[in-house]
């Protein structure tokens, strides 16, 4: 790399994405929106710089490449012709060239990721099923998190020990589930017997997963919000 893009994302690690608080505003008081990277994962950008570039034409383009050489080398900056239909952003995302460039891009994504799974699953024979079973447990559990937490229902209880005669709604339906639901109770079964007293229906696990699920919301509809702000702009 030269010293004008050491700032810009590197082959194995993927585009720079930097969501500053502020961008520098320039000509008509434009400047550099966080929210594109939503629409054009390729997207990237220089600070340094201040321009925007195409991380899969700078990284897989060839020698006869006819890519726009503002993504790949110069940088782009007229932030008032971005999402123009012919121009800026979308032109570029539909260029031929571009497009083969991003077949490199996932083609060289893909090699690498079954090479390090190859290399997991060496060193760990089982973890493919383990990964299968763990994510489709937690799906599961996902789903009844949000039944609890949309129905406004206090799931915990005060004594939720193997003595209690009611441990709280939450313990006494993951019991259920044990009892009725075949398939949870396989999917149970397996992560307790890998990760003995581990099954993410602990209170801390509760809270975790709550709040991996309050965030997802809160950031849908934030940048659901900044969308629509960005259209009417």
């Amino acid at each position: 790399m030269t010293a004008s893009d050491d700032d810009l994302g590197r082959v194995d690690c993927g585009p720079s994405q930097p969501k500053l608080a502020s961008f520098p505003k320039g000509r008509k008081n434009r400047c550099y929106r966080a929210i594109w990277y939503e629409s054009f994962r390729w997207l990237e950008y220089s600070v340094k710089q201040d321009r925007k570039f195409c991380f899969a034409c700078r990284n897989f383009s060839t020698s006869t490449s006819k890519s726009d050489i503002a993504f790949m080398k110069t940088g782009w900056n007229a932030w008032a012709k971005a999402m123009e239909t012919n121009r800026g952003l979308r032109k570029h995302d539909a260029c031929s060239d571009h497009l083969l460039s991003m077949t490199r891009w996932e083609s060289h994504a893909s090699q690498r990721e079954q090479e390090a799974a190859g290399i997991r699953n060496m060193l760990d024979p089982d973890r493919p099923s383990v990964v299968s079973n763990n994510r489709e447990y937690t799906k599961m559990l996902l789903q009844y998190y949000q039944y609890f937490c949309s129905e406004e229902t206090a799931y915990r209880g005060h004594n939720e020990t193997t003595e209690s005669q009611n441990a709280g709604k939450w313990k006494e339906f993951i019991n259920l589930m044990l009892r009725t639901n075949p398939l949870f109770k396989r999917y149970h079964d397996k992560m307790k017997q890998r990760y003995r007293t581990y099954d993410y229906t602990s209170k801390r696990s509760s809270n975790e997963l709550v709040k991996s699920m309050a965030f997802e919301v809160r950031r849908t509809i934030k940048n659901r919000s900044t969308r629509q702000a960005c259209i009417q702009c």
